[in-house]
């Protein structure tokens, strides 16, 4: 599983963004803009929707529940400032939602909130993801695990962690993004 993060860049919009990694072969988009104005950000969605309609292509969004129902996308990140279960009435059983989370003793109230992934902070080391893998699925916890990595590069290792995907934003730094969308979609299902 990959999710590839759109956000602010230097580089390119995020409607460009967004297009590189659908040509690229993702398939789930999320759109991460903390600081941002609601204005913004429903422009960006304004411009995103359709593309993620014409692909069957997934479109979340970190920490805006309200907007995800507004919009009427697929769902929300959270990061631990809000409920998932009440996120979960909110956006109804068919969103997705899922939860960033370092600690392994969180998993069973995550999973018990109706999440559907938890997300390992950006920059945990493999080997501590490795461990947190082993921890959760030790407590029978099944949910999916999803690295993230955002301003920096991958692991060449980390899907031998166990997660079951990643979330990034790291192919807006090659020099062709659509390749390394590709690349990275081929080198996630090789593993």
């Amino acid at each position: 599983m990959l999710q590839v993060i759109l956000t602010t860049s230097n580089r390119f919009s995020i409607p460009e963004q967004a297009q590189m990694a659908v040509e690229g072969g993702a398939r789930w988009l999320e759109l991460s803009l903390p600081d941002a104005e609601d204005s913004f950000i429903r422009d960006c969605l304004a411009e995103i929707i359709p593309l993620c309609e014409e692909t069957g292509s997934f479109l979340t969004i970190r920490n805006h529940p309200q907007m995800a129902r507004q919009m009427n996308i697929h769902g929300v990140h959270l990061d631990g400032t809000e409920s998932p279960g009440a996120v979960r009435e909110e956006l109804g059983a068919e969103a997705i939602i899922g939860v960033t989370s370092s600690a392994p003793t969180a998993a069973s109230s995550i999973a018990a909130m109706d999440a559907d992934y938890i997300a390992l902070p950006s920059g945990t080391e493999p080997a501590q993801v490795a461990e947190y893998v082993t921890a959760v699925r030790g407590m029978g916890v099944e949910l999916p695990i999803v690295y993230t990595a955002i301003g920096t590069e991958l692991p060449e290792n980390i899907m031998s962690t166990g997660v079951s995907g990643v979330a990034t934003d790291c192919i807006f730094a090659a020099h062709d993004p659509v390749k390394a969308c590709s690349d990275l979609l081929n080198s996630l299902s090789a593993r």
